[in-house]
């Protein structure tokens, strides 16, 4: 009877203590369609349940509208600001709205003008957030002119699809229409393009392959029926040097792929021959324009929904940031495969470690490349910061290719990998291509850490999603490990992330160490140019489960429930096209 009663007076006891700190909570916000899918819902219903099993962690499932249709940052930043006393941090699963900052440097050539897209916006609850200028897009180009086509391949050496009214070099195309088909045959499809490309047949997305690549062919399928119609919508991206959009298909017994004959295409009216257009110009990163170019640039006085600037109430660049902020966006892997599979086997992973099925490494690793070498000094801090989570017996030093850092990390030795050297979205210094790697790679560590440029890079120029990135890549297409990676969503000082795996140690989860990191390390900042700080550290953000400790979990108490999401209230909004562009407004009923 007395360890009866000492048992349920325990239990008020913790309850008690939950209810009353409510700092303690976490906010899941998940995009609006898909918390209408049953099992996605019931996947992050399991999360949360794992979460407070493990640590006694309140987490609220909310829903918001997506980017695509409509979600504001503005206004989702208001629905965190009025939980400020309530959350340490937020979970944003899907495409919920993301935020962009603009930045113009100045480098040695000239003018550098970037955009990328930052969770710093959501993660500080209290600063000031400006929208001064506009650079890019919007000081040169955007949309031109829609218009028809009765062809849909073409082939540009160095020049303009259309002279004079299309720029050489950043362009980008939207098709639309309709195929009429003239077989009844499951078709192949090869699509062939430079650069960016993405295809859709009656609203089913067959290749995703948003990036910035040329002269590879990608596949899909299509069971088409003779005389059908079937919708048709093909968006197409030029970066610099030549344009090229080539789609073939190869249907029933045909031996070989010959391109898509120009008969079958219908407009939008379903009848006149040919395909709609819509062309637009734009602006991608570019590392370098003469100093008289800024101000084609960069417009001084004009806003553009974009942030130039943040600061605290003090007048001083940057603001302290109340909470952490993650994503869990399997939009950013689309190549891999269909987002609602990623989605439900990156929480099936995420639940067998919070059940103890999971074994853990009990190694880190640094993987460098022959351009940094083994004895940079700069690489101290991360020996340093792995030594002291690990021990100085557990970290692995070494010069790896591409091949070399695939093969460790599918070892199971190790718990935490860091790359240190150059990168990008799609691939890192060492030779490393994540568009080439196998499917579904089975990794040890949880922790992928990237000092380089870009790895992060989950969007593109409009905050749309990239079809990979390094980093979506490491979570979205592993089984087993990839739990977490942190890095930088553009160029940017993550060879500085010095003093972060300090903030790791033993008994903070990823994400909270990650806060405490970006607060530390802006005030610390030494540039004469105090806007550089932005260049550097603005783009630092952290994908995947951010409630993960060095520590193994040990579940406490099992809580099986299932809560209903709340769904925000959104205001007035603007609608966008697929490649980003507003098309128009939204009324909220």
């Amino acid at each position: 009877m007395k360890n009866t009663l000492k048992y349920f007076l325990g239990v008020i006891l913790l309850f008690s203590v939950c209810a009353w700190s409510k700092a303690s909570d976490i906010l899941i916000v998940v995009d609006d369609e898909m918390i209408k899918d049953n099992e996605i819902k019931n996947a992050i219903d399991t999360y949360t349940d794992d979460i407070w099993n493990t640590y006694q962690v309140n987490a609220t499932i909310v829903s918001f509208k997506s980017q695509k249709n409509g979600g504001k940052a503005t206004d989702l930043k208001e629905i965190l600001v009025s939980k400020k006393d309530s959350i340490t941090g937020a979970i944003f699963v899907g495409d919920i709205p993301r935020a962009q900052f603009e930045f113009y440097q100045k480098t040695q050539e000239g003018f550098r003008y970037q955009r990328w897209v930052t969770d710093l916006y959501f993660m500080d609850l209290d600063g000031i957030w400006k929208d001064t200028a506009a650079g890019g897009p919007e000081a040169h180009g955007g949309k031109l002119f829609d218009t028809t086509t009765t062809t849909l391949n073409f082939n540009v050496i160095n020049g303009s699809p259309i002279p004079g009214k299309v720029p050489v070099d950043s362009f980008s195309i939207a098709y639309s229409g309709y195929i009429k088909s003239p077989v009844t045959a499951l078709c192949s499809l090869q699509l062939t393009t430079d650069n960016d490309r993405r295809l859709w047949i009656n609203d089913s997305l067959l290749i995703d392959a948003w990036f910035n690549n040329w002269d590879i062919p990608y596949y899909s399928a299509f069971q088409f029926k003779k005389d059908s119609l079937y919708k048709f919508k093909l968006n197409y991206a030029e970066e610099f040097g030549d344009a090229y959009l080539t789609l073939k298909w190869k249907c029933g017994n045909n031996a070989s792929y010959i391109p898509i004959p120009d008969s079958v295409w219908r407009q939008n009216d379903k009848s006149t021959p040919g395909l709609n257009q819509t062309y637009y110009g734009n602006i991608f990163m570019i590392d370098s324009l003469p100093e008289e170019d800024i101000k084609h640039l960069w417009i001084s006085g004009k806003s553009n929904g974009v942030f130039d600037g943040h600061y605290s109430k003090s007048g001083a660049v940057s603001d302290s940031f109340e909470i952490w902020v993650s994503r869990i966006d399997p939009n950013t892997a689309g190549f891999y495969g269909n987002p609602k599979t990623l989605l439900l086997n990156y929480f099936e992973k995420i639940h067998n470690y919070y059940l103890g099925l999971f074994k853990k490494a009990t190694r880190s690793a640094m993987f460098l490349t022959e351009e940094g070498g083994l004895n940079n000094p700069l690489d101290q801090k991360f020996v340093d910061g792995l030594s002291l989570l690990y021990s100085p017996d557990s970290l692995d030093k070494s010069i790896a290719d591409g091949q070399e850092y695939l093969d460790n990390i599918k070892s199971d030795k190790y718990d935490w990998a860091l790359y240190g050297g150059h990168g990008g979205q799609t691939g890192l210094g060492n030779g490393l291509d994540i568009t080439q790697v196998e499917r579904n790679m089975c990794v040890s560590p949880r922790f992928f850490h990237f000092a380089c440029c870009g790895p992060l890079t989950c969007y593109d120029f409009y905050g749309n999603a990239n079809s990979a990135s390094v980093g979506s890549e490491h979570i979205f297409n592993t089984i087993n490990g990839g739990f977490v990676s942190i890095g930088s969503s553009k160029t940017s000082g993550s060879d500085q992330m010095d003093g972060f795996m300090y903030y790791a140690f033993e008994h903070k989860f990823i994400g909270e160490s990650f806060r405490e990191w970006v607060n530390e390390r802006v005030k610390r900042n030494q540039y004469s140019h105090k806007e550089d700080l932005y260049d550097w550290f603005y783009g630092e953000s952290i994908i995947g489960d951010p409630m993960q400790k060095l520590e193994m979990p040990e579940q406490k108490t099992i809580r099986i429930h299932k809560v209903k999401a709340q769904r925000m209230p959104q205001k007035n909004g603007k609608l966008y096209d697929l490649l980003g562009r507003i098309k128009g407004f939204f009324n909220i009923q």
